[in-house]
């Protein structure tokens, strides 16, 4: 049975998300935990922006994933 067309955008648009989590996932593991770059700048703002855009892409994932 062949998958529609539309099906087949939806999967690609659900493993370009998945990507883009796993991408920004490896940039949260790079963070200190006490969250200041090499010249003690604080990055504590840095962070939670980042932990917000994986929990919304992680939504978006989730909302796309069983389509």
């Amino acid at each position: 049975m062949k998958k529609s067309p539309l099906k087949e955008q939806i999967k690609e648009a659900a493993t370009k998300v998945c990507q883009a989590l796993n991408a920004l996932q490896d940039i949260e593991r790079q963070f200190d935990d006490n969250l200041v770059d090499k010249n003690g700048k604080d990055l504590e703002a840095e962070y939670y922006a980042l932990r917000n855009a994986i929990a919304s892409v992680k939504s978006a994932y989730e909302d796309i994933k069983d389509i």
